[in-house]
């Protein structure tokens, strides 16, 4: 009965910026990027503690319960989570000021002149990067192990398999794609995001474009974003054994599934125990000094020989450390996010400092995006994520998502209210 209180709790203190989003969206408006990064910590930890609390343990390798940790240890995490959405907030606010409101609806549209050409280049580069997805799934091999040959075959190269899912994210935001002819570009747009990032391995990418067109590419409300919501979970866990080989052959009830897939996907309420279980006051005790996480993040797009310092990413350090052997040679990495990587980097004393500034940036991609309408899908469905996933990751999708949006943006698109 405690944990269910203080799952009622978490709810309840964070209930008033939920009613925030849903008026804005109620209005016609978009929710701001910081209004999604307390939505990540909504998804991330409330839902995850709600639903262990209610009787479905989170057991994971190398990550013990929340509610199994030191009594100390617990508070911290609660208060980390209680604290979190609100501090993204006030940073959000100290930068903009609620001045940066967007309309859901595009502003803008694609060039006269140049329209029928973007239409024949990119239908010509998602159709190849669609049949070469296709093509190697079938190949007979099963995913995981088509992951592991893709990863190694392609290297940083494999930026490339999201291009039909980075045109995508561009393509729902112009005028153009509100029109019901456009459905059909849309829809194959979506199909070849799917498609061309299969051998990739990852269950996100499938369901990434339909989020992105159920959150940006028709008129939000609350009932189909919940039912929604509800139809990604389930694809979620009917993906399960196809990519998972730990899961392939396992017959288990559906709701054990939606418990393992929101406690091995979602929820970060094990990891943070463990973060702080393994992290000291101030400084770090996992990674080789202070922010190198951070260091790596920023370095992110430098390729290793011109930056051989940069060392590598928080969750493998952690994830090698738990698990007992070298962050070099690691392949894998746990989970984490933002409240995780503060404190592996710069410990327990700072991380509310850090969420700080995190919504001081959320306020800045406000005011970039209201100036360059095109980054709106990836400041916010990387704010999203911003509790699910380390930056390095947020960076590999979003980051590179941004850069495409904008050089199409100035090649191709202009002010809708320009255009007759």
């Amino acid at each position: 009965m405690l944990y269910i209180a203080l799952s009622l709790i978490l709810i309840l203190c964070h209930a008033p910026l939920m009613g925030n989003v849903l008026t804005k969206i109620r209005s016609g408006f978009l929710p701001s990027t910081a209004d999604f990064g307390a939505l990540s910590v909504m998804l991330c930890y409330d839902l995850g503690f709600a639903v262990e609390a209610f009787g479905y343990p989170n057991e994971q390798e190398f990550v013990p319960s929340l509610f199994s940790v030191p009594s100390g240890t617990f508070i911290t995490a609660f208060l980390f989570i209680l604290s979190a959405p609100w501090a993204f907030q006030i940073g959000s606010y100290l930068v903009t000021a609620n001045r940066y409101q967007q309309r859901q609806e595009p502003r803008e549209r694609l060039k006269r002149k140049r329209r029928a050409l973007f239409y024949a280049l990119t239908l010509a580069v998602v159709i190849l990067l669609c049949f070469m997805g296709c093509y190697r799934v079938l190949s007979g091999a099963d995913i995981w192990t088509t992951r592991a040959e893709v990863g190694q075959e392609w290297g940083t190269l494999i930026l490339v398999l999201y291009v039909p899912l980075h045109l995508l994210a561009f393509y729902v935001r112009q005028a153009d794609s509100r029109h019901m002819k456009a459905r059909v570009y849309t829809a194959i747009l979506l199909i070849a995001s799917v498609c061309s990032t299969l051998p990739i391995g990852q269950r996100t990418n499938i369901i990434l474009p339909f989020v992105i067109i159920c959150l940006f590419g028709i008129r939000m409300s609350t009932t189909r974003i919940t039912t929604a919501g509800a139809i990604l979970v389930t694809l979620a866990v009917v993906l399960l054994p196809w990519f998972k080989w730990q899961h392939s052959s396992s017959s288990v009830p559906f709701g054990e599934q939606v418990s393992t897939v929101i406690h091995g996907d979602i929820s970060r309420t094990g990891v943070i125990g463990a973060a702080i279980e393994e992290s000291l006051p101030v400084g770090t005790r996992i990674l080789p000094y202070p922010m190198s996480g951070y260091v790596y993040s920023l370095l992110f797009y430098a390729p290793r020989p011109l930056a051989p310092f940069k060392g590598i990413a928080t969750a493998y350090y952690f994830t090698a450390y738990l698990a007992h052997t070298n962050p070099l040679e690691i392949d894998w990495g746990l989970g984490i996010g933002a409240i995780e990587e503060a404190i592996l980097n710069l410990g327990t004393l700072l991380v509310v400092p850090v969420l700080l500034l995190y919504g001081v940036c959320f306020g800045w991609l406000d005011r970039l995006s209201f100036r360059f309408p095109s980054l709106v899908v990836p400041t916010r469905l990387g704010a999203l994520w911003v509790c699910d996933y380390h930056l390095p990751a947020i960076l590999l999708v979003y980051g590179t998502m941004a850069v495409i949006e904008l050089i199409l943006e100035f090649w191709i698109a202009e002010p809708a209210s320009e255009l007759t």
